[in-house]
């Protein structure tokens, strides 16, 4: 149970710190009636999307 518990609690840090870090970057926003992240468009998406590739290639 407290192993449950515990991959829980790591899988709502990994993804608030996606939201956070996507709030955190230029042509991110909230939309506080649906509650989520919003995009300004496609093109900054994918180039969200490459520098966390690369980030994640870099280690």
């Amino acid at each position: 149970m407290a192993k449950d518990v515990q991959n829980k609690m790591k899988r709502l840090k990994d993804k608030y710190s996606s939201a956070y870090d996507m709030l955190n970057t230029s042509g991110f926003g909230w939309d506080d009636t649906h509650k989520c992240v919003t995009v300004d468009g496609p093109k900054i998406l994918e180039a969200y999307l490459k520098a966390i590739r690369e980030a994640i290639l870099d280690e």
